[in-house]
This record gives C-alpha cells, sequence and structure tokens, in this order.
C-alpha cells in the first residue's frame, strides 16, 4: 500500500514538472483534407495558413523548414530568417518512413514565391519555428 501511494506520488510530481510539449498524435481526413492532429487539439490542413516562428540554428536560418530534404541532408538550403513572423500556405501533408525506423509528418508549404519548401512539422512546432493558430 505504501510502495502503491509513493509511486503515485512520484508520478504526480514527475508529471507537475516535466514540459507541456506539443506532439502529433494522429494523421486523418478533415472534409476530403489530409490533416495532422496534435495533442494541444490544433490541427495542420492542407489549404491552411501557418506562421513562422523564429529560426532555431545559430545565425537565425530555420533549421527544420528547407527546400527539399536531400538538399537539407546534403547539408543546406534551409530557408533564411527572413522568413520570421511570415505565413506560409500549407500544400500537402504527408508521412514518410516506415514502421521499423518511425515515420516522420513532413508538410510542403508555400511562402509567396515558386519555390515550396518542406517543413518538419512535429520538430518545428516543438521549437518554436512554427506557431499554430
Amino acid at each position: 500500500m505504501k510502495q502503491t501511494l509513493l509511486m503515485i506520488l512520484f508520478f504526480t510530481a514527475l508529471k507537475s514538472f516535466s514540459q507541456d510539449t506539443t506532439t502529433i498524435i494522429k494523421d486523418t481526413l478533415i472534409e476530403g483534407k489530409d490533416a495532422i492532429v496534435f495533442s494541444n487539439g490544433k490541427l495542420v490542413v492542407e489549404g491552411q495558413k501557418i506562421k513562422c516562428g523564429r529560426g532555431t540554428m545559430t545565425n537565425g536560418d530555420f533549421k527544420f523548414i528547407f527546400i527539399s530534404r536531400t538538399a537539407m541532408v546534403n547539408g543546406g538550403l534551409a530557408i533564411g530568417r527572413s522568413y520570421s513572423g511570415l505565413m506560409l500556405d500549407v500544400k500537402k501533408v504527408s508521412k514518410v518512413g516506415n514502421k521499423k525506423r518511425g515515420y516522420k509528418y513532413l508538410i510542403k508549404v508555400g511562402g509567396g514565391n515558386i519555390v515550396n519548401y518542406e517543413c518538419e512539422i512535429a520538430d518545428a512546432v516543438a521549437v518554436g519555428e512554427i506557431i499554430l493558430q
């Protein structure tokens, strides 16, 4: 009995001091469009506008919003700090990966020019590069 009570108190204290991180809980369809649902109830749906926060790299550039994944692996092409505060259009929501290694959610966004960007949405939201409204 004492052991159970101590475990309950320990986990309650641990939860009260832990950070409230926003995580993806499911991907679904909303009105026929691909969507991602976060643990805080916020959504990312194709056609939605999302806001850029601040870049998290040392020079202020964005780490999780880039021109293409293959270019990012080869060392670059993340968007610059000038995108802070701008609104981006969500053009496509996709899930990449496999069951063994895990999945990652990517969104394709447009910033008002002819170039589309990719965004690792879960990581970008977690560090404040994307602000969901």
